[in-house]
């Protein structure tokens, strides 16, 4: 799934990419690798790729735009009511690391953006509930995120259904959020007749 670096062009007063060029924002990724958002189903379990990316001026931002909200109800519409569904992202649904980190408006990345007159947070889903009300249709089990560098498990219970929210720390090397330091790395999940497990990776995943 496309993350804020995939997005051409953006902070153009760095990148002096215009707007209308014809790659600009999103069109780069949907040119080179195609849909920047889809959905399959696998071992009883139905996966959806979100592009939670989201341009308004020079600056991206956590957000599920309109087109892809109403695509999603259509998709969960068609698989069995009962079916889990596993969302993964860059930009998180939710996170802990903005009341970790305190709240920035020094460059290159401050804690939160205007849009259209109303100040959000940038660095997660700014509209996360219209999202959440959407995968509510079916038992919404499993959302995986990255782009806070810093692996996080959060669990909330959503209309009887628990949700976990997953983030994967960075690969770049040591994460210092706050009073905390994060391990690089990332987690593998598979998934074992409709049940997914989820571990830290320690080398090449094997079995079913």
């Amino acid at each position: 799934m496309p993350g804020n670096h995939e997005i051409f062009g953006i902070e153009q007063d760095k990148s002096h990419v215009e707007a209308t060029h014809p790659l600009f924002g999103r069109k780069m990724y949907q040119h080179y690798f195609g849909p920047d958002y889809y959905s399959f189903t696998y071992g009883g379990v139905h996966f959806v790729g979100l592009n939670t990316v989201d341009v308004d001026g020079p600056s991206y931002y956590g957000h599920v735009d309109s087109l892809q909200l109403a695509w999603l109800a259509r998709d969960l519409a068609r698989i069995p009511a009962t079916m889990p569904v596993v969302t993964f992202n860059h930009i998180p649904l939710v996170s802990t690391i903005e009341g970790l980190n305190g709240y920035t408006d020094a460059p290159p990345a401050p804690s939160v953006i205007t849009v259209g007159g109303t100040t959000v947070f940038r660095h997660v889903v700014s509209n996360v509930t219209e999202v959440l009300a959407v995968l509510r249709a079916r038992p919404h089990v499993l959302a995986l995120g990255a782009h806070v560098h810093a692996g996080e498990k959060i669990a909330y219970e959503i209309g009887g259904v628990r949700t976990r929210f997953e983030q994967s720390a960075a690969v770049v090397g040591p994460s210092e959020i706050g009073p905390l330091t994060f391990p690089s790395g990332f987690t593998v999940y598979t998934v074992r007749g409709g049940v997914i497990d989820g571990g830290r990776f320690v080398g090449i995943a094997t079995g079913p």
